[in-house]
């Protein structure tokens, strides 16, 4: 005797898919970062040299003087794929 089929598939579940956000504050770190950074950079087609690593680090020792570091990162399993750099100011 056969089953009549209902069309639903039987799903195996998966694996959790795991992002962590990160907030860095320090200078040392954000300069610890670059190979990470550079990495996400080169997998992103629209990214601009404004974007880069070696370009923000940059501005940063220029101009963040005034303010506080805050750089959020989206990890997925390690590896570094979304930042935010950003600058607290009070006025």
């Amino acid at each position: 005797r056969r089953r009549a089929r209902s069309g639903l598939r039987r799903r195996h579940p998966r694996p959790a898919v795991t992002y962590t956000a990160e907030l860095v504050t320090d200078e040392r770190a954000f300069a610890g970062l670059a190979a990470d950074w550079d990495r996400l950079y080169r997998r992103c087609a629209s990214a601009t040299p404004f974007q880069s690593h070696a370009w923000l680090h940059s501005w940063w020792q220029s101009y963040g003087g005034r303010g506080r570091l805050r750089l959020v990162l989206v990890r997925h399993g390690g590896d570094l794929v979304a930042a935010a750099p950003l600058m607290r100011v009070r006025r």
